[in-house]
């Protein structure tokens, strides 16, 4: 499966939004329109391999099957630095608009969205 940043980002928004305690009466599945469960669940494991997310996610090598339990995902440290780096609809249109779908690494993307963010920065200061 190739890896989606656009879902990347989303997973982000949805994570973002859960309590931080435990609260039975929060809606913790995530949908997103247009993925698929396997989908989600794979780029949530990506999130976690790359040390953005933190939860409970078992892989199984034998059958390849993910179970993601989403009450459990927080973000990370590293996380919000990623996330903060493309969550502006602005830098992230620029971004999409400069260089599309491309399977840049995720330390250019950010250094790329850092560099938006400053020039937008430095244009409001003037």
């Amino acid at each position: 499966m190739k890896r989606d940043l656009a879902l990347i980002r989303e997973l982000f928004f949805h994570i973002e939004k859960y309590p931080q305690k435990i609260d039975k009466n929060f809606d913790y599945e995530i949908k997103i329109k247009g993925y698929t469960k396997d989908q989600i669940d794979f780029h949530l494991n990506l999130m976690k391999d790359a040390n953005f997310i933190d939860g409970i996610i078992h892989k199984s090598i034998i059958n390849k099957t993910l179970s993601v339990y989403y009450d459990t995902l927080e973000i990370k440290w590293e996380g919000y630095e990623f996330f903060d780096s493309i969550k502006d609809k602005k830098i992230w249109k620029s971004f999409k608009s400069k260089f599309g779908n491309s399977d840049l690494p995720f330390t250019v993307i950010m250094e790329v969205c850092k560099t938006l963010i400053t020039q937008i920065i430095t244009a409001q200061i003037k």
